[in-house]
């Protein structure tokens, strides 16, 4: 090989690997996932029974119990360690609840007394109960005011401060990690607060009113906050003394757009509560949705809004509908979930937008067992896949297809193996993404624009390689014109060539990944283009049998010196000596 193919073996080696450090780094973005520590934010606030997502690890409920006596508080986290929030507005004078996982798997709750930022005393006095747990909530009792001690703290009809804290490393004995973040936020745990009046779509039979429920705070009451997205959280529970009913509650931190759920594991059928604000007021609409489109309103609407706050609405549905063919029941399992938020689009009920993000996950309404672990899952899969596609489409593709247009007379013996190593690559990491995402992906695999396209791309470059294969073994270093099956290749090059970058834009797009990433997807792919541009212009499109293995492909002299059988076509191998085109290696 020589110098400069090496010093360009070298450059793309490096660029490569350079690219998909970053996209690594950015992963995190794309799955949402947090820094190791995190800092909180005092602006989250809420009420009874709505779920407070201070972090993407530690969302936090609380509900007034025994007729106020007493506050039960649900801790949903993904955390290995420990979790804890605390009645208070600092860690120099909070009355904590911590839980965590013993060596058994089973959750265990220690009240503590905080005072600096070292671990919490435990208070002498315990005076708490696990009351419902599931693999990642637990609901912890205890009575609403405390007064034995002079470092207890009472709850009140107000909206109270809360600090909050977690650690990633697992409780051993009495040993507890050092909280890797911590924040703080505000909670009335002892009254729902009415907001404006807000109604059900597509039916005016069901329209509701915003005003608190205490029936839909029983419901909910020691049911576990599943958040399956930082902008969404959900919580459902069978309604005491009304078991044909369903509380579905709602939360969300977007101020614009809507979110939704659906029993169903795919879009493709699903039966879906879509909510959004229009003039303060929150507006719910039950749809079938079919594919990847916007869902469809249902006939009958049968929901009811039976509590709501500016970020929370409270939904009143049947457990059983039968009464089309798109509805969908509740059962007492463990059942799968769909669901989307379109945030930042202007929502309105002949108006949704696209959804932003997506996912599954899995909940029991009628017991305290939910989990978005399989959509955290899902994402991790999701990213993965992106950069698999993003490396193979934004770089290798574009240095592969640049080597085979203009380098053949410069690396008369290398242009080949090149070609072969980084087209071979990016068949590989696109067959090893497109099998990931149709693993992560339930129900219809091939639904919207970039499911369609990212199929044809799969499918045009595996032939695309089956065809560079042909070519090889078909090469004849006498022709003196392009045969029809290089053309093919040529063609269905550009198609493929074009559509991959398109898909890679359109992915990050679907999964609304963060803009500064987009850019430098975008970045690398412009500065190829320009690349492509000056060797189009500088360089020109050269072909096998007009290449030259001495110096450029005009070079009289050279081609003087292959003798007579040059002026009709190559006689001799396509990369062998100075006077003779070799065969490929």
């Amino acid at each position: 090989m020589s110098a400069t193919a090496a010093r360009f073996g070298r450059a793309a080696a490096v660029a490569m690997v350079a690219t998909l450090a970053l996209f690594l780094l950015a992963s995190s973005t794309v799955t949402g996932r947090p820094a190791s520590r995190t800092g909180g934010s005092s602006a989250t606030s809420g009420v009874a029974g709505t779920p407070v997502c201070v972090d993407s690890k530690l969302c936090v409920s609380m509900m007034p119990a025994n007729n106020g006596a007493s506050v039960d508080v649900t801790i949903n986290t993904t955390v290995a360690g420990w979790a804890g929030v605390g009645l208070g507005s600092s860690m120099s004078n909070a009355d904590c609840l911590m839980v965590w996982k013993d060596s058994s798997g089973k959750w265990a709750v220690s009240r503590r007394y905080a005072t600096s930022h070292d671990l919490p005393t435990a208070a002498s006095a315990q005076n708490v109960q696990i009351v419902a747990s599931s693999a990642s909530s637990v609901t912890v009792r205890r009575p609403a005011t405390l007064s034995a001690s002079a470092r207890d703290q009472s709850f009140s009809n107000s909206s109270q401060a809360f600090i909050w804290a977690y650690a990633t490393s697992a409780v051993s004995g009495s040993n507890f990690a050092r909280h890797a973040a911590e924040g703080s936020f505000s909670y009335n745990a002892l009254s729902v607060t009415e907001g404006s009046d807000a109604k059900a779509a597509g039916d005016s039979s069901v329209t509701g009113s915003a005003t608190g429920s205490t029936a839909a705070a029983a419901s909910l009451s020691g049911m576990p906050v599943v958040c399956p997205s930082s902008k969404v959280c959900v919580a459902m529970g069978i309604v005491p003394g009304n078991t044909s009913y369903v509380d579905v509650l709602l939360n969300t931190t977007i101020s614009s757009g809507w979110i939704g759920i659906g029993i169903g594991s795919s879009m493709r059928s699903a039966d879906i509560l879509m909510a959004w604000r229009e003039n303060n007021q929150w507006v719910v609409s039950r749809r079938h949705s079919t594919g990847h489109e916007t869902p469809a309103p249902a006939t009958t609407q049968a929901i009811q809004i039976v509590a709501s706050t500016a970020s929370t609405v409270t939904v009143r549905r049947p457990v059983t509908l039968t009464a089309s063919s798109g509805d969908q029941s509740f059962t007492n399992s463990s059942q799968t979930f769909i669901w989307a938020v379109a945030d930042g689009v202007s929502a309105s009920a002949g108006n949704l937008g696209m959804h932003r993000s997506e996912g599954t996950f899995t909940y029991n309404a009628y017991s305290a067992d939910g989990t978005a672990a399989s959509t955290s899952q899902r994402s991790t899969m999701i990213a993965v896949h992106g950069i698999l596609m993003a490396v193979a489409w934004s770089f290798l593709s574009f240095m592969g297809v640049f080597a085979a247009r203009f380098l053949k007379n410069k690396w008369p013996k290398t242009w080949f193996p090149v070609h072969r190593a980084l087209l071979g690559l990016a068949v590989l990491l696109t067959i090893i993404g497109f099998a990931v995402m149709v693993a992560a992906t339930d129900g219809e695999h091939f639904d919207g624009l970039h499911g369609k396209l990212g199929l044809a791309i799969t499918a045009g470059c595996l032939a695309q390689g089956v065809l560079g294969f042909l070519i090889d073994r078909w090469f004849d270093a006498n022709r003196t014109e392009v045969p029809w099956w290089d053309k093919l290749h040529w063609y269905l090059g550009y198609l493929v060539g074009l559509g991959g970058p398109v898909n890679v834009v359109l992915g990050h797009m679907k999964n609304d990944t963060a803009t500064w990433l987009l850019a430098v997807n975008v970045a690398v792919m412009g500065v190829l283009v320009i690349a492509f541009a000056w060797g189009q212009v500088k360089i020109g499109q050269q072909h096998e049998h007009q290449a030259m293995p001495l110096v450029d492909k005009n070079a009289s002299a050279d081609r003087d010196q292959l003798g007579a059988n040059a002026a009709a076509g190559p006689t001799g191998d396509q990369h062998g000596s100075t006077d003779a085109i070799a065969p490929r290696p």
